[in-house]
């Protein structure tokens, strides 16, 4: 169904090379998916790439570097060729052609498959990594249990149907912004999709014409305001301006958005259930920031 293909970006060998965290990711899923092509594209390969695709963009993109020249061809390259867009800095879990097959529960961590009620607090919060009751679950009668509290059985979830085109994940790491779409933010640090499918090629145009307009702007901010530049860097061409353009295009049956914990479950957050796997998790996002 997806291109046996993962696409990871890094500004150049060296960065690689020196980089522990990168390489034992990459060396991971280099073991995890022997039946795949993996490869990384460095500056020199992204500016290559768009001057073939789109020649028009090159001599503006040729000198633009950094996270927003990675986050731009993420888009780009997912359109073109479909496959994984993944992170150097994302640790494979399960292989995720599990995804692809399984049928997926919520429920604690004794997989007793239970959800809870949004307003009872639980007895060990690591129990549910979600935030809303399940959409698809029964209640059950708790006379067989000592525990005094309301419980519902999840009846499973196929999340990989055969008109399923685009897989994301869920993000729960928040920022101090007024984007409405703080709130709903989906990860773009791991993400599946057929080919040629034209919400990443309206992220890619997006990208383009925002640093067009602000990436003189950016570099400075790079430099004098590191927090004011992560902000800005969501917003234009990052999770915001992808969760933007994804609700674009919803409701719509070919797009898969996964629970927080199948993609997004690291180091970024202060919450301690974004921080801790679940036995939904396919990949562990090491947060390693290097772009900043």
């Amino acid at each position: 169904m997806f291109p046996k293909k993962i696409h990871f970006t890094c500004k150049d060998q060296d960065m690689f090379d020196n980089n522990a965290c990168f390489r034992e990711c990459f060396n991971k899923y280099t073991e995890m998916y022997k039946d795949y092509t993996i490869k990384i594209y460095f500056d020199n390969d992204i500016y290559q790439i768009i001057q073939e695709h789109f020649p028009d963009d090159y001599d503006f993109i040729k000198n633009v570097k950094g996270v927003v020249l990675a986050d731009t061809f993420r888009y780009l390259i997912l359109y073109l060729e479909g496959g994984i867009y993944s992170d150097l800095d994302c640790d494979p879990i399960i292989h995720i052609e599990q995804l692809y097959n399984n049928v997926h529960f919520h429920g604690d961590i004794n997989n007793n498959y239970y959800i809870y009620p949004t307003n009872r607090k639980l007895i060990n919060n690591k129990w549910d990594f979600y935030n809303n009751e399940c959409s698809h679950c029964k209640f059950i009668n708790n006379t067989d249990t000592d525990v005094d509290i309301e419980r519902y059985e999840c009846l499973g979830h196929k999340y990989v149907l055969d008109n399923t085109n685009i897989i994301i994940g869920q993000e729960n790491f928040k920022i101090d912004t007024d984007n409405p779409y703080n709130n709903s933010r989906l990860c773009q640090w791991f993400i599946i999709a057929t080919p040629r499918q034209y919400v990443f090629l309206n992220c890619y145009k997006a990208c383009i014409i925002n640093l067009k307009k602000n990436y003189v702007y950016l570099k400075e901010l790079k430099e004098t305001n590191k927090m004011e530049y992560f902000s800005e860097v969501l917003n234009n061409t990052g999770p915001l301006l992808f969760t933007k353009i994804i609700n674009n295009c919803l409701p719509n049956n070919s797009v898969s958005i996964l629970p927080v914990d199948f993609f997004c479950c690291g180091s970024g957050s202060d919450d301690e259930n974004f921080q801790q796997l679940s036995k939904n998790s396919y990949i562990k996002h090491l947060f390693n920031s290097s772009w900043l």
